[in-house]
C-alpha cells in the first residue's frame, strides 16, 4: 500500500507569502500547514521604493508602507509562481534559489 507521506522525511511545508524583486524573491511564513507539492500563496512583496516603475505597473503591484517599517514595499496578489512567470516573459530569468529558515528567495536576472 502506498503512504501519503511526502518522500524523504518531510512532513508538511509553511504556507507562504512572499517577497520578489528584479534581485530576488522571498516568501515569510503565515504559520498555515501546506502540504509537499502545493504552490505558495500570495500576496508576494516584488519589490522596494526604489524599484524600476515600470516593472512594478506591468506586475500590477501596489506601494504601501507596513506600519512600524521605514521603508515603502509594492506587492501583488499573485503567488509566488504567477510573479515569476510574468518575470520571465519580462525578460529574467531564475539563477537560483534557495531557503533561509522559513524564508525562500529566488535570486533572477534580465540579459
Amino acid at each position: 500500500m502506498m503512504s501519503s507521506a511526502p518522500p524523504y522525511g518531510l512532513k508538511t511545508l509553511a504556507e507562504t507569502t512572499s517577497r520578489v524583486s528584479a534581485r530576488g524573491l522571498r516568501a515569510r511564513d503565515c504559520g498555515e500547514p501546506m502540504s509537499v507539492g502545493q504552490q505558495e500563496v500570495g500576496p508576494t512583496m516584488v519589490g522596494d521604493e526604489h524599484s524600476d516603475q515600470h516593472l512594478m505597473d506591468y506586475l500590477g503591484a501596489i506601494k504601501r508602507n507596513m506600519l512600524g517599517n521605514h521603508f515603502w514595499e509594492y506587492y501583488v496578489n499573485d503567488a509566488p509562481r504567477i510573479v515569476l512567470d510574468k518575470l520571465e516573459k519580462y525578460g529574467y530569468r531564475v539563477v537560483s534559489m534557495t531557503g533561509v529558515g522559513q524564508t525562500l528567495v529566488w535570486c533572477l536576472h534580465k540579459e
